[in-house]
């Protein structure tokens, strides 16, 4: 049988980290979740990465700027002051 060329714990680690990544559309921080994935590993190493990913997106709050209102008023006076709107 041919020897590994990955080491299991960093090729771990990064699918948990690039499915996190996957899941959020882009909207994550990579390196946030490199550390998260290596504080996991230890506890979760012979399960899959993809699965605990998923389960840990799942587990994780909608962050507030995708919750926004496009009708609301706040959301009017944001959009107003955009630099593309500014009549110069």
């Amino acid at each position: 049988m041919p020897k590994r060329t990955v080491k299991p714990r960093p090729d771990w680690v990064m699918t948990f980290a690039f499915e996190w990544v996957n899941l959020a559309d882009g909207a994550a921080d990579l390196e946030s979740l490199v550390m998260k994935g290596d504080r996991l590993y230890p506890l979760y190493r012979k399960k899959d990465p993809i699965k605990i990913a998923l389960k840990d997106f799942k587990r994780t709050p909608t962050p507030v700027h995708r919750l926004v209102d496009v009708d609301s008023p706040e959301w009017m006076r944001a959009r107003a002051a955009e630099p593309e709107d500014l009549p110069f």
